[in-house]
C-alpha cells in the first residue's frame, strides 16, 4: 500500500489534537510513536504473506474440525494467520485452549474479547478455580480506541479496527497479577475503557479483578517497554506471551526483556498455526 497518504493523514489528525484534554494527553506516547514507526512498519508489511513449515495443512485441519460449518469466523481468522494481519479474536480463542491443553493449571477466559455485558458473568469463582487446580487465571481483554482519537483515526485509515488486545494473568501460586500490554503502557496509562464494558477502564477492571479474588496483597507487574512497534501484533505478542510464561515457565520479566522484533512477530503467525492445528515438524 501506499504510505505517503496515511502518513500525511496522520500527521493532519495529530496536529488537529487538543492536548488540553486529560484523555490527550495520555495518547501522546500513543499518537507520536504511530504516526512514526507504527504507521510505517504496518504499512510496509500489513498483508504480506507469512512462511510457513513443510506439511502445514491448515485447508486440512479447518476441513477435519469442520470449522466452515460449525465455526465459520474460526476458520476464517485461522486461514488469515497465514498473512500479515490482525489476530481475530476467535485466533486467540483457539490459542487458548491449546495453552490450557498444554497447562492443565492455566485457566483462560475469552469473554473480555468480545464486546457484552454478561462478560463479567464468566469470570470463574475462586473456589472452582482451586476445586479444578487452576493455578494461572488468563483474561485477555480487547480495549476500545477513544471515538475520534488518533490512535483510532490513524489505524482506520489503514484499515485496522483501532482496538487493542492486552492481558490480565493472575498467578495464585506466586501471588502476583500481571498485566500485559505489548505497547508498553500500564493499566493506569491507558485510558481506554474495556470494548466489554464501556463504562469501566483497565484501572477499574484490575481494582475489580482484586476483589473479586480477594487478591489485594498481591504483588501487580507491568510491563513498562515498548514491544510493539506496529498496528497489527497485538495478539501475537500476547500469543508469545502466554506460551513462554505458561508452557515454557519463562519469568514476565525474562520475556518483556527479550521481546520479538516486529518481523519475528509477524513470523509467529506460523507458530501460533502449527500450535492450533496441533501440527509437529
Amino acid at each position: 500500500m501506499s504510505i505517503l497518504p496515511v502518513l500525511l493523514d496522520a500527521a493532519t489528525v495529530v496536529a488537529s489534537v487538543d492536548y488540553s484534554q486529560n484523555w490527550a494527553l495520555r495518547s501522546v506516547r500513543q499518537a507520536t510513536t504511530a504516526v512514526a514507526w507504527d504507521i510505517w512498519a504496518s504499512a510496509a508489511t500489513l498483508n504480506g504473506r507469512v512462511p510457513l513449515p513443510k506439511g502445514l495443512d491448515v485447508e486440512g485441519y479447518i476441513k477435519r474440525e469442520k470449522l466452515d460449518r460449525n465455526d465459520s469466523n474460526k476458520a476464517i481468522g485461522i486461514r488469515r494467520l497465514q498473512q500479515v494481519t490482525e489476530l481475530a479474536p476467535d485466533v486467540l480463542m483457539a490459542y487458548g485452549e491449546y495453552i490450557e491443553k498444554e497447562n492443565p493449571k492455566v485457566k483462560m477466559i475469552p469473554s473480555f474479547l468480545v464486546g457484552g455485558g454478561d462478560a463479567y458473568k464468566s469470570l470463574p469463582k475462586k473456589e472452582m478455580l482451586a476445586a479444578q487446580d487452576k493455578k494461572f487465571l488468563v483474561i485477555p481483554v480487547v480495549v476500545a480506541s477513544k471515538e475520534g482519537s488518533p490512535s483510532q483515526i490513524i489505524a482506520k485509515k489503514m484499515g485496522r479496527s483501532g482496538d487493542h488486545v492486552v492481558t490480565f494473568m493472575i498467578d495464585f501460586e506466586s501471588k502476583v497479577i500481571e498485566f500485559y500490554d505489548p505497547k508498553g503502557l500500564t493499566c493506569e496509562d491507558r485510558g481506554d475503557c474495556l470494548r466489554s464494558d464501556a463504562k469501566s477502564d483497565l484501572a477499574t477492571f484490575l481494582k475489580y479483578l482484586k476483589k473479586t479474588y480477594q487478591i489485594e496483597n498481591f504483588e501487580v507487574k507491568q510491563n513498562k517497554e515498548k514491544h510493539q512497534w506496529d498496528l497489527h501484533n497485538c495478539g501475537v505478542y500476547l500469543s508469545d506471551y502466554y506460551e513462554r510464561r505458561l508452557i515454557q515457565r519463562e519469568s514476565a520479566d525474562s520475556i518483556w526483556a527479550k521481546p520479538k522484533t516486529t518481523p519475528e512477530a509477524n513470523n509467529h503467525r506460523a507458530n501460533i498455526l502449527k500450535s492450533i492445528c496441533g501440527f509437529k515438524n
